[in-house]
C-alpha cells in the first residue's frame, strides 16, 4: 500500500512539472503501401518470435535511458496514463521517470483486437498532458518530440531521450528500437 501511494505521489508530482506540446502528436507508423498484401501487413504488425513488450521498453532504457525509472502499475496505468484496462488492454509494460525534472514515458501496449485507436487516444491525452506542462517547466523539447506510434495491435508512447542531443534525434532512435522488434 505505502510503495503504491508513494509511486502515485510520484507519478503526479512528475506529470505536474513535465511536458509540453507538439502539433504531430501521433503516427500510424505502419509504413505499409496499398500495393501490400494484408498477410504481408499482418506480419509487419507483429512481434518477432520470443520478443515482448517489456524487451522492447528495457532496450530502450539501457539504449537511450530514462531519469530515475519506474515500472507502470494497473494504478498508475489507469489514473495517469488514461489506460481502460479491462476493455482496451491485452497487455503492456511501461517506465516512466519519478523525477520532477524529466518528461521520460515509454509505455508499451498491445490493444485488445479492434481497440488500438482508444489506446492510442489515451497515451495521446497522456502525451499532451505531459507536452501542456511542459511549457512551465523543464525537458519542453523532449515533451515536443514526444510521440505515440502504431503497429496494428501494439501503441507506443515514447518521450525519452538524452537532454544534450537533438529530440527528435533521440525519439527517432526509440521508435527504431520498437521497429527492430516487428517482423
Amino acid at each position: 500500500m505505502k510503495k503504491t501511494i508513494a509511486y502515485l505521489l510520484a507519478a503526479m508530482m512528475a506529470v505536474s512539472l513535465a511536458g509540453c506540446g507538439s502539433d504531430e502528436t501521433s503516427s500510424s507508423g505502419a509504413g505499409n503501401t496499398s500495393s501490400q498484401s494484408s498477410s504481408s501487413q499482418a506480419e509487419k504488425n507483429t512481434l518477432k518470435d520470443g520478443a515482448t513488450l517489456r524487451d522492447i521498453v528495457e532496450q530502450i532504457n539501457t539504449d537511450i535511458g530514462i531519469v530515475m525509472p519506474a515500472e507502470l502499475d494497473d494504478e498508475i496505468a489507469g489514473d495517469l496514463m488514461y489506460l481502460n484496462l479491462e476493455e482496451d488492454v491485452e497487455e503492456y509494460y511501461g517506465m516512466f521517470s519519478m523525477s520532477m525534472t524529466s518528461a521520460d514515458n515509454v509505455i508499451a501496449v498491445k490493444a485488445k483486437e479492434g481497440r488500438a485507436d482508444a489506446v492510442e487516444e489515451a497515451l495521446n491525452s497522456r502525451l499532451e498532458n505531459i507536452q501542456q506542462m511542459c511549457s512551465q517547466y523543464v525537458d519542453t523539447e523532449k515533451a515536443n518530440a514526444g510521440r505515440v506510434i502504431t503497429r496494428g495491435d501494439y501503441v507506443f508512447l515514447l518521450i525519452v531521450g538524452d537532454a544534450t542531443k537533438d529530440a527528435q534525434d533521440e525519439v527517432q532512435r526509440a521508435v527504431d528500437i520498437v521497429d527492430s522488434y516487428f517482423n
